[in-house]
């Protein structure tokens, strides 16, 4: 499949091509090509997120025959990307530098610094540890989210004064140097935790020889270590991490102006996991812990099966909990490989993909056609047209000019809808003006004209005069059909443009 895929894209005729392949291919069996990093874990998160946009497209995801994203930036930067040539890549730190390849349309980025920061978000943590052990995390006491927002805030002074030297420098190389991330390690306390856990259980077993006892004392003392393990790591970490001398180099005005930057970028000192470098936290810590409290459920959920078999003679006993214990099995995946719980910055991805493939509608109307603005939102929405319309997406305290002002400017067309009272309106007025001063700069069809019932072509408005207009006072099935027919086939000429 990969050397398939390599073929089209190393071909030039695929590029001098596309054109035609653009015209030709049935709207239903285009497919985009969708070029991914690696193999496993970003054909999991890039898929999830492709299928869930509602598309009139297919998107074949793949990898490149040079894994990394060093391949992928090439692409970009040698214009063989288009709208049916898209790639994926891990953001890094590009998205917090502002740098330019994250700006090209047709290069998606995860906004935090990689795949697995997603994959450690705390709610996705959270909810793994329950599906694996079968047990509440709640019930026991650790906190992923309160955990991970704690170890972001050891750490955000030290990630602010790195931030400070690549923005001086204008180079994330200060990142990348190892002695530059080993301050995000906590793998280390995890691992002396876990020796000491298993040496306290060892001698739980080794001391009691009743069944009954061994299995209390081991339930017991792990809904203890449990409890206090989130307080425990983060007093070491916050020990070890005090001797890091890093955030001391750094003048505090430039701290407080890359704070200020960070902060706009959505990063703060709660959710600072998920910016930093992602293999790192995964390699050198999650990893580690989701053991630990993998082992620590898995030990309560056995003590608890124990407990369910006792009222049976020990020979049924013994036989009934092994058959329990065997049913159970805990996973011995140690990572999580899905996105079951998404964090804030998914719904990026997903906005700007929608942004490439989903047109963007914004009906202009007199609230005097309210019902026929309604109708024509939902039928539009139905075919994959994503609308904006005043009177369900605004939100309650938004300012309507500044609502207006970024839809006209952000919206792929503007579908007015004419009546005798949208017409004389002058919110209507100011919109129509608005979209013909952008088709006169982009060059491109941006106002789509429909007139509702006792208007007729004679009634246009002079901007309106020299555009075909659809009407809906005969058969709304026929205008539905010219409106869909006509947007599909301007987003097809956009598409042909940057190709």
């Amino acid at each position: 499949m990969i050397s398939e895929y390599n073929e089209i894209w190393e071909n030039p005729d695929y590029y001098s091509g596309v054109s035609t392949y653009l015209k030709e291919i049935p709207e239903e069996k285009k497919t985009i090509f969708v070029l991914i990093e690696n193999e496993y874990n970003d054909r999991i998160f890039w898929n999830k997120l492709f299928t869930s946009i509602p598309s009139k497209y297919n998107f074949r995801i793949d990898t490149h025959k040079y894994t990394g994203s060093t391949a992928l930036i090439q692409l970009a930067k040698n214009g063989k990307l288009n709208a049916c040539r898209v790639i994926c890549i891990d953001s890094d730190y590009k998205y917090l530098l502002d740098d330019d390849i994250i700006k090209n349309k047709f290069v998606f980025h995860t906004y935090t610094h990689s795949i697995e920061n997603h994959f450690c978000f705390g709610k996705n943590l959270h909810y793994y540890c329950e599906q694996v052990s079968t047990l509440s995390v709640d019930d026991y006491f650790f906190d992923f989210e309160s955990f991970l927002s704690n170890y972001s805030k050891i750490v955000y002074d030290t990630f602010v004064c790195l931030f400070c030297r690549c923005s001086l420098l204008d180079d994330c190389k200060c990142f990348d140097a190892k002695r530059n991330y080993q301050y995000l390690y906590f793998s280390p306390i995890i691992t002396n935790l876990l020796t000491e856990y298993e040496k306290k259980i060892k001698n739980i077993r080794d001391k009691y020889k009743s069944e009954s006892k061994k299995y209390d004392e081991i339930n017991r003392y792990s809904k203890d270590f449990i409890g206090t393990l989130s307080d425990t790591i983060i007093r070491k970490f916050k020990e070890k991490h005090k001797y890091i001398r890093l955030c001391n180099l750094c003048n505090e005005t430039f701290k407080n102006e890359a704070k200020l930057t960070l902060e706009g970028k959505g990063v703060t000192n709660n959710n600072l996991y998920l910016f930093v470098r992602g293999h790192t936290l995964y390699d050198n810590g999650i990893k580690q812990l989701i053991k630990l409290i993998i082992k620590l459920l898995e030990n309560i959920k056995v003590s608890q099966i124990f407990n369910q078999c006792q009222h049976k003679t020990f020979k049924e006993n013994r036989s009934e909990f092994y058959n329990h214990y065997n049913s159970y099995k805990p996973h011995n995946v140690i990572f999580p490989q899905g996105l079951n719980q998404e964090c804030e910055f998914v719904e990026n991805i997903r906005n700007d993909i929608r942004m490439l493939y989903i047109p963007k509608v914004m009906i202009s109307y007199s609230h005097k056609d309210k019902s026929d603005a309604n109708r024509l939102a939902i039928d539009l929405q139905q075919n994959n047209i994503d609308i904006k319309l005043d009177d369900k997406d605004m939100l309650v305290g938004e300012s309507i000019h500044q609502w207006v002002e970024k839809n006209l400017t952000e919206c792929d067309y503007i579908l007015v809808l004419l009546s005798h009272d949208s017409i004389e309106s002058s919110w209507v007025k100011e919109e129509i003006n608005a979209a013909r001063m952008r088709e006169k700069e982009s060059n491109k069809s941006i106002l789509l004209s429909v007139m509702l019932n006792g208007i007729t072509s004679k009634d246009l408005p002079l901007l309106l005069k020299d555009k075909n207009a659809v009407s809906l006072c005969s058969k709304y099935e026929d205008a539905l059909k010219s409106i869909l027919r006509s947007i599909r086939e301007y987003e097809q000429r956009s598409h042909i443009n940057n190709a």
